[in-house]
């Protein structure tokens, strides 16, 4: 079992980069976690997209999904095209956000979705695709969100965007690996409008939920992604990494 990283960055993509955006593989299944801005183009350097088994998406903020709709351009008119549609599973009220957003532009007279076959999920149900299963928990931020726990031999929990909560904390408990944002410095955050965490309350997460490896992700363009790294590492103790566009890593190899 393997992550590979697709996107790393919050709110935008920094030069060269991409958004938020990792694909979980084990065996024959290949699973996409969120689709932001530059996802899709990273992703058709890991694999023929239409062999994708499934996606989900953490919430509706447009770092997290738009690619999604280029991606429907490459199913209609492309080699690209799948025999189904794909299964892609939205945050409850997610389908009618993105069928708001997709109207704008829906040349079809309602079939612009076809290429997808959409669903809401539900928190606390196990969703399958391939052989892992998928779990998700509301966590708080700007809009409804939530963190999702994807388990095969091993199991990788991705935070998704939160503020410090204990439901962060219990959805990662025991994870081999702990895809965690850390968008700012602790110096950045401005009181009363938390939506995300500092680098070091995602070591201090990783810590209290005894996870084996935290990666840190979904840092901001303006922050130096070194730092967060360095203070979420000293904050966890334990194995920790910084979220690269590109990479693979290996779930429970420390």
């Amino acid at each position: 079992m393997e992550l590979v990283v697709l996107g790393n960055s919050a709110a935008y993509p920094g030069p060269g980069g991409a958004c938020s955006g990792y694909l979980v593989v084990e065996g024959d299944t290949s699973l996409l976690l969120d689709c932001g801005p530059g996802v899709l183009a990273n992703l058709q350097t890991q694999l023929d997209i239409e062999d994708l088994s499934g996606a989900f998406i953490s919430h509706m903020h447009a770092d997290h999904f738009i690619d999604l709709v280029p991606m429907r351009y490459a199913y209609v008119y492309s080699r690209h095209r799948r025999s189904e549609p794909l299964p892609l599973h939205l945050p409850p009220g997610g389908t009618a956000s993105w069928e708001r957003i997709t109207s704008v532009f829906d040349e079809t007279n309602g079939s612009f979705s076809a290429p997808y076959a959409l669903s809401e999920y539900a928190e606390g149900r196990d969703y399958r695709a391939g052989g892992l299963s998928v779990r998700a928990t509301f966590l708080p931020h700007h809009v409804p969100g939530y963190g999702l726990r994807i388990r095969g031999t091993k199991t990788v929990v991705y935070s998704g965007d939160s503020r410090p909560c204990p439901e962060l904390v219990e959805l990662a408990r025991g994870a081999d690996l702990f895809v965690c944002e850390a968008t700012f410095l602790e110096e950045e955050i401005v009181p009363g409008e938390r939506g995300h965490l500092a680098a070091r309350e995602a070591g201090e997460i990783a810590a209290e939920a005894g996870v084996g490896h935290l990666l840190v992700t979904h840092v901001h363009p303006d922050v130096d992604a070194r730092k967060s790294l360095e203070l979420a590492a000293s904050a966890f103790g334990g194995p920790a990494s910084l979220a690269v566009p590109g990479k693979a890593y290996p779930v429970g190899a420390g």
